[in-house]
């Protein structure tokens, strides 16, 4: 059986190398995509006027395609203690909120801790 996934939550590289791709607008008409307010500065406040990919990412924040969220500052102190910081503490701590289907993350340090997040305090 195959799980459907309606919802999900990206970190700033993937965010950005599917829009490099051309990848990120065909996704977000299938699928909801949120990201974290620290994504969104590493991925598109920073880098507008210097990269098209911002621009890509930009313009589908702003036609509500993609939409931008505030984690939690207390369950990000708590991501903080595996070595995961910035963007990707926040997508994880958006993630654990339980509304989503699934995390998109490249970072090494998330994909090591993934078992230990799951099977502990907060699997």
């Amino acid at each position: 059986m195959y799980n459907i996934v309606k919802r999900i939550i990206m970190d700033a590289m993937i965010v950005i190398h599917l829009s490099k791709i051309t990848l990120l607008r065909g996704l977000v008409e299938n699928v909801g995509v949120v990201i974290s307010r620290r994504v969104f500065e590493e991925s598109v406040k920073n880098s507008l006027g210097r990269y098209n990919d911002a621009l890509i990412t930009d313009g589908l924040i702003q036609e509500d395609k993609i939409m931008v969220l505030d984690a939690n500052a207390d369950r990000i102190n708590e991501i903080e203690r595996f070595g995961i910081t910035g963007g990707e503490a926040e997508a994880i701590a958006l993630y654990l909120d339980g509304k989503y289907d699934a995390i998109v993350s490249d970072d090494d340090v998330v994909t090591e801790n993934r078992r230990e997040c799951e099977g502990g305090e907060y699997g």
